[in-house]
């Protein structure tokens, strides 16, 4: 229980003081009570202190809370009117001085015992707190108290400790309930629900003709209880089973839009393939068609027609990353040798891709290099080349290796300042390819569109 703290500390009066909205003042003359001043009157004035002189001694005086007194406590083994016990209530109460006959009740415990005589109130307030609220609830049946747990007095406001204080309000914060009435309600469910399942079985007998007797009998009712059980499991059977149907029925065509989508691929990279060939054949186009790796352009080997169609070489201008830059020239690397130096994220993932020009010298400790500028980082050197193909190829063997594996045949097309990167597959796995390119973990195409000065870079099945 939590025993209020009802009395600051004891001062002498040596001027007028007033008490507060929710306290009293009591004056004592050499530690007897003189007199109690209520909110509205003031104790120590002048003619009050020509008094005292004439009433020689010493003047002290305190001040006590009238009102808002705080009162908690728990009791175990509440009995309720109908027979049933909660194992514990928990509550508060909200008490304030008694007024009556200018707080008489006060008065006679300040005279009998001056300001000490809280410490003896602790005992007495805890037994009469008990019983209060033991008091409170015997008049309450269980079903009463799970409505509404909280306490409202009728009538007169009940008084503790002979008196002395006026209970204002209470507040249940908590109880348990009697767990034996808990099974009785548990019981009455089931009852309940038995006694429909009884009643829907007669119906169900009735409109098939069927005599049934005993219902109240246990056996029958075990049996009516198994035969709804059993029925209730074979729907969720059925309904399992439908949508098990149904999301293999999604899957299947899924797998056959993907199949006509890899076969399409596959023809319009055939047709690709013979046009370029039959362009061999005439002289207007060198063999650079590539599965895996582009063949090397020998110097005068691209035809002089001008509808000739050419592989597309790597740009003069590339993307570079003045943070990056700063990095490498920390890390005494030569600026001059940096021609592309991009970084890209994505999934949580990092990707640097630099392009070096190797003729430039201070570039012999290079693995010493990048882990000084860029610790930890994940950094693609692509190789010098004059044929943008060859950096595509090299960021795929890089960044998603099984592709290879896959046989892809690879085509780069300019269009509308867009890089399209055309996938095919000599094993009919060009969407497998192109889902493993654009991987958000793999930074290929991000890679190539942060280095490369295209408006964008994309990546998909030759469709034509």
């Amino acid at each position: 229980m939590t025993t209020p703290t009802l009395a600051g500390p004891e001062q002498s009066l040596v001027g007028p003081v007033e008490p507060k909205n929710d306290e009293l003042i009591v004056v004592f003359q050499n530690g007897r009570l003189e007199d109690v001043y209520d909110i509205g009157t003031r104790a120590g004035t002048y003619f009050q202190r020509v008094k005292h002189r004439l009433k020689r001694g010493k003047w002290t005086y305190a001040r006590l809370l009238r009102s808002d007194i705080k009162i908690g406590t728990t009791v175990h083994q509440v009995a309720l009117a109908d027979g049933w016990e909660l194992p514990y209530v928990q509550l508060h109460a909200f008490v304030a001085l008694n007024q009556d006959e200018g707080y008489g009740s006060l008065r006679r415990r300040l005279l009998a015992r001056g300001l000490s005589f809280m410490e003896a109130l602790t005992s007495e307030l805890h037994g009469e707190m008990q019983q209060f609220v033991r008091d409170m609830f015997a008049g309450r049946t269980h079903e009463e108290v799970k409505a509404q747990p909280i306490y409202t007095s009728k009538g007169v406001k009940p008084r503790l400790l002979k008196d002395l204080y006026v209970v204002d309000s209470v507040h249940v914060t908590g109880y348990s309930s009697d767990p034996k009435y808990e099974e009785m309600l548990e019981e009455q469910k089931a009852r309940k629900v038995d006694h429909e399942v009884i009643e829907r079985a007669k119906v169900n007998a009735a409109a098939r003709d069927i005599t049934v007797v005993e219902w109240e009998n246990p056996e029958l009712l075990r049996q009516a209880r198994e035969q709804a059980h059993e029925r209730f499991k074979l729907q969720m059977e059925a309904e399992l089973e439908s949508r098990r149907i149904a999301v293999d029925s999604k899957r299947i065509d899924a797998e056959l839009d993907r199949a006509h989508i890899d076969a399409q691929a596959n023809v319009n990279i055939a047709a690709i393939q013979n046009a370029r060939e039959l362009s061999r054949a005439k002289g207007v186009l060198p063999n650079l068609t590539v599965s895996g790796r582009p063949a090397p352009i020998e110097a005068g080997a691209m035809a002089a027609d001008e509808d000739a169609v050419i592989e597309i070489a790597v740009p003069e201008r590339l993307g570079r990353d003045s943070r990056l830059i700063g990095a490498w020239k920390r890390a005494l690397g030569p600026v001059k040798a940096v021609r592309g130096l991009v970084q890209v994220e994505d999934d949580g993932r990092s990707l640097i891709l630099m392009v070096l020009d190797e003729s430039v010298p201070g570039l012999d400790d290079l693995p010493v290099l990048l882990s000084e500028a860029f610790p930890g980082e994940d950094v693609v050197i692509l190789p010098e080349s004059p044929v943008l193909m060859d950096w595509v190829i090299a960021l795929v063997q890089q960044r998603a290796p099984k592709v290879m594996a896959m046989e892809p045949i690879w085509l780069l097309e300019e269009r509308d300042d867009v890089l399209h990167i055309l996938v095919g597959s000599n094993t009919g796995q060009a969407m497998s390819i192109v889902k493993a390119v654009q991987a958000p973990g793999s930074l290929i195409v991000p890679g190539l569109d942060a280095l490369l000065p295209y408006d964008d870079v994309v990546c998909s099945t030759a469709m034509m």
